[in-house]
């Protein structure tokens, strides 16, 4: 799970590919799931609506 940084201390404020970056990726991957739900769900209601036009 945790990533060997070459010379680098994890954890450490302030320290390139440190925690910082950490929270970046975790912040992406939280934009990424928001966007792929929010897909499925204009997805989802288009077909219910195209459903009920019939």
């Amino acid at each position: 799970m945790y990533r060997k940084l070459r010379g680098r201390s994890a954890g450490v404020p302030g320290i390139e590919g440190g925690i910082m970056s950490h929270k970046k990726i975790e912040r992406k991957k939280e934009l990424d799931r928001r966007r792929k739900r929010r897909q499925e769900n204009l997805k989802l209601r288009a077909k219910e609506a195209k459903g009920k036009s019939k």
